[in-house]
């Protein structure tokens, strides 16, 4: 019987996290034998491997899938490849989901306008965050609070339509023909080497929903957990994410404008969207800057690097990395 959804896992030498997140999909009310499991294993696969043993018997289908080049885009296309259901569901290894996250994600999906969904990411700290990230934590956009460099928010209980953007990878539920006819995800997660190869990840995907007019539904029921480290909650950490988000962008315009922008001018409507550094608090007015000043290393250093390496134009310019 073919399973009604898809959970596919990428992960990588973390097994702790990932032991959590699959029991807790467990004690949730969704059947075990109507879903399957597949996990894209982009690690060293031993330890994955032993807890992938322990677990294989208690879902009606599950997989582990080795993937040894690097890139969380060839962890979810290894398991867009081996999904057998017409419903997926992207999910972190280190989310705990709600018991009625699998139910709430298939329901949503019987209205045949919807393509993505998505629900709260609530933030999971795993010791007391500091007073700045409360604050951040507490600003509100129109339609709830939101953290995009820690993938969390909270947009309330009210089932709605919601931009696909806030549709976080985290918690990505999709259908498997919008995926294929995107042309799969765009490169992401890279380790430091490699991190001009960086593109726009789940986000292409997010943008090619909207550009075709299908509908992102946001379902309170689709809820999860996501795990916030204590490394994770450093000033260090988010100016090193707001510099690969730079990298992101200048991957996005390279392949909208097909050359490198010249103009140090032209990055800059962009990282005033990405930071908010102008509708905030004062006490993160600072902190905000100094990540828009990392936004803005990071593009630079993605566009000089293009235009000095052809190749790296090359991969930027793929028609798609399935």
């Amino acid at each position: 019987m073919t399973p009604e959804i898809s959970i596919i896992v990428p992960t990588r030498d973390r097994p702790e996290e990932l032991e959590g997140m699959l029991s807790s999909i467990l004690r949730g009310g969704f059947p075990a034998n109507r879903c399957e499991v597949i996990i894209a294993d982009n690690g060293t696969g031993g330890e994955t491997g032993a807890l992938s043993e322990r677990f294989k018997s208690r879902f009606g289908r599950f997989a582990l899938v080795r993937v040894p080049k690097p890139g969380l885009h060839e962890a979810r296309h290894a398991g867009l490849a081996a999904a057998s259901s017409r419903l997926l569901v992207f999910a972190d290894d280190d989310i705990v989901v709600s018991d009625s996250w699998l139910a709430s994600i298939v329901a949503a999906f019987s209205d045949d306008g919807v393509a993505l969904v998505g629900g709260n990411n609530f933030p999971r700290f795993s010791n007391e965050p500091p007073a700045w990230l409360v604050a951040l934590w507490r600003c509100e956009n129109r339609y709830g609070r939101c953290i995009e460099a820690l993938s969390v928010l909270d947009f309330g209980q009210r089932e709605r339509d919601i931009p696909p953007a806030y549709v976080f990878g985290c918690n990505f539920a999709v259908r498997k023909g919008v995926v294929l006819d995107a042309g799969g995800f765009h490169p992401d997660g890279f380790p430091p080497a490699l991190i001009k190869y960086r593109g726009d990840g789940e986000t292409h995907v997010a943008d090619y929903v909207r550009r075709c007019g299908y509908r992102a539904r946001f379902v309170p029921g689709a809820s999860v957990e996501h795990l916030v480290s204590g490394e994770r909650m450093t000033r260090e950490y988010f100016e090193k994410r707001y510099y690969a988000e730079g990298i992101t962008d200048s991957y996005a315009m390279l392949r909208q404008q097909g050359a490198v922008r010249r103009s140090g001018l032209a990055a800059l409507r962009i990282p005033l969207y990405r930071c908010r550094w102008f509708v905030c608090p004062p006490a993160l007015f600072f902190k905000k800057w100094r990540w828009w000043r990392a936004y803005r290393r990071g593009f630079r250093f993605h566009q000089e690097a293009a235009a000095q390496d052809p190749a790296l134009m090359a991969w930027v310019r793929q028609e798609n990395y399935l």
